[in-house]
């Protein structure tokens, strides 16, 4: 259900200009120009080391473990993911080589490793790869982990919740996996593409 979805909405990403006009508007009235930090406490120095030290983790090379995205890139493709995929995945990481250790690796829904539901070593249920406790709070998620030179799956890698950001809409309070946001529109994006509009004789 959820892939099958995600496999559409993303066809009409890739092919409807009414999907694409909404997309391009959504994401340009969210994100803009991007964030700026203003700091005001009582001490004026540290006041501008910090936005000094926000500017400079902006930029790319700084806030993505890739090196390729600024903030305001990562903001565009997460509230774009958000609406296509349903959802977007960050995981925090340290490199302690990096300019600014602190930096944001940005991972695909698909990358949740969705292996059905079992239990987790500590008896916990895993639910479509997000282990959850008996409250459903995430606890593990178990993101699937690649060689870059076949691009295999090699297995699947534990990363703690306290290091991930699943950013998706709930719209149960039982939910623990995204759905694409033009789900309700798919079918309606469909027929207006197929309306042929002449121009008047």
């Amino acid at each position: 259900g959820r892939q099958f979805l995600r496999a559409k909405a993303r066809y009409l990403e890739r092919n409807s200009e009414i999907v694409n006009s909404v997309l391009n508007a959504y994401t340009r009235n969210t994100v803009g120009k991007g964030f700026n930090l203003q700091v005001k406490t009582d001490n004026a120095d540290w006041n501008s080391l910090v936005e000094k030290v926000w500017r400079e983790w902006c930029k790319p090379g700084n806030c993505d473990v890739t090196g390729q995205y600024s903030l305001t890139e990562i903001l565009n493709i997460i509230v774009r993911r958000k609406i296509v995929d349903g959802g977007s995945v960050l995981v925090k990481t340290l490199d302690k080589k990096a300019k600014i250790p602190f930096q944001l690796q940005l991972r695909e829904v698909d990358d949740i490793d969705a292996f059905g539901q079992i239990k987790s070593p500590a008896g916990n249920p895993i639910v479509d790869g997000i282990e959850v406790n008996e409250y459903g709070k995430p606890l593990t998620y178990y993101l699937r982990k690649y060689d870059f030179v076949t691009l295999a799956q090699i297995e699947s890698e534990r990363i703690p919740a306290e290091r991930v950001y699943f950013l998706f809409d709930k719209e149960r309070p039982s939910q623990i996996r995204e759905i694409t946001r033009l789900a309700r529109t798919i079918e309606k994006v469909n027929d207006l593409s197929l309306i042929h509009i002449s121009e008047p004789t």
